[in-house]
């Protein structure tokens, strides 16, 4: 499904030796119960980390089901895609108490235009901060060895939502002025995740071969 190369990604820590990831993508229903309580319900991934032509190294993150039915919602649809690197800010909660009492008597509507004009961006992404807008803030664990994760990946159902507007990308015209993309872009791959959500791909900092947590806000 998704193919990425050191050289195009340095925010990615790659393994020594490697400089190819590649992401396997099951459009199934898996469910999957962590030991720290949170369950996961979704597609399948599988993360393969190389180097050129040598031996594949990676882990599932789930078992196969080979004989269940496709969920339609986790097929993407061919579209192209155009990469870019933005500045994005930590989820609200995640930030020390202190702050997050400054910004909320900055910004009314408990800190609203904070979490979805500065912090979080939507939208399919490489790296950066995972959003904690469905639940309270998790802390995920890697089921190997207990360490911390750090987020790889995101896969949303949509690129901007109504409370995000700042992710709305620009788009020039025939007369080359610039306007705000049409709301029929707002989902150009048809991946629908959870109820109209995202799904995360964390890896274990301490060793991205341990099988990566999923998780669906």
């Amino acid at each position: 499904m998704l193919q990425l190369r050191r050289d195009d990604f340095p925010e990615v820590t790659f393994p020594v030796n490697c400089n190819l990831l590649q992401v396997l993508w099951c459009p199934r229903l898996h469910d999957i119960q962590y030991s720290t309580g949170f369950d996961y319900a979704g597609p399948w991934v599988r993360l393969v980390w190389r180097d050129g032509g040598e031996e594949a190294a990676g882990t599932f993150a789930g078992p196969s089901r080979a004989g269940a039915e496709v969920e339609d919602t986790y097929l993407p649809r061919p579209c192209s895609i155009s990469p870019e690197r933005v500045i994005e800010y930590s989820d609200m909660e995640a930030l020390p108490p202190a702050l997050i009492d400054e910004l909320e008597k900055l910004f009314p509507k408990e800190g609203a235009e904070y979490q979805y004009g500065l912090s979080v961006a939507r939208g399919w992404k490489v790296g950066g901060w995972p959003s904690w807008h469905s639940t309270d803030l998790q802390e995920l664990r890697c089921e190997e060895c207990s360490a911390r994760v750090r987020l790889l990946l995101k896969f949303d159902s949509a690129e901007w939502d109504g409370g995000s507007d700042r992710w709305r990308p620009l788009v020039s015209g025939d007369d080359g002025a610039e306007s705000e993309a049409p709301d029929e872009w707002e989902e150009p791959t048809g991946v629908l995740l959870g109820h109209w959500g995202e799904m995360r791909v964390f890896v274990c900092e301490t060793d991205v071969f341990h099988a990566p947590v999923l998780n669906i806000q």
